[in-house]
């Protein structure tokens, strides 16, 4: 299809160099156009780099209102040319500017939110759920530790053999008086018998 048609691509003005490349992307802009809306045989497609007041007169001329645009179309009628479609440079460059510093703030304030109050509330959550777990197993654990203390004062058989001290260190633990010292002699205590 591309061989049946010609983009015709022209620079009329002089006050923004046009970038390497951007011919080649005009050009398969335009047959991807023209393939997507089905256009076949023989035809013509003029592109003219422009600058702003060119567009504002055409807009003028055409549509009877002389607004700044970035672009505009003209169609022809008869022969194989289809067209023109004029691009401001101006307008293209201003654009890449805007562009280039939306990128950059989208940039700076991604940044910002993974490495301020976002990424640190995020890693703090993390953390508490994690010391939230670590506390439920550590309840879990002292839970199943003060109900076995408890059976070591109802069973007769382990009354015979601890002591009346070992017994009241294992109330006042299981009571929530826990010091580490009542730890440490409630140890010996057990450890003697």
């Amino acid at each position: 299809m591309s061989d049946k048609i010609k983009i015709v691509i022209s620079d009329e003005q002089k006050s923004v160099k046009v970038p390497k490349g951007i011919r080649m992307i005009v050009r398969r802009s335009c047959l991807a156009a023209l393939q997507m809306e089905n256009v076949g045989g023989p035809c013509i497609i003029n592109v003219t780099f422009t600058d702003n007041a060119k567009i504002r007169e055409l807009k003028q001329r055409y549509t009877g209102r002389g607004v700044e645009a970035g672009a505009m179309w003209l169609p022809e009628s008869g022969g194989e040319a289809l067209g023109t479609i004029y691009i401001s440079m101006e307008k293209a460059q201003e654009l890449s500017i805007e562009q280039k510093k939306l990128q950059n703030e989208y940039i700076q304030v991604s940044a910002d939110l993974k490495s301020g109050d976002l990424g640190s509330k995020k890693e703090q959550l993390k953390e508490l759920k994690k010391r939230s777990l670590m506390l439920t197993d550590n309840s879990r654990q002292w839970i199943k530790i003060t109900s076995g203390l408890k059976c070591w004062e109802d069973d007769e058989v382990i009354t015979d053999y601890v002591s009346n001290k070992a017994l009241n260190l294992i109330d006042e633990i299981t009571d929530g008086n826990i010091t580490e010292e009542n730890c440490e002699q409630l140890h010996l205590k057990l450890e003697s018998v």
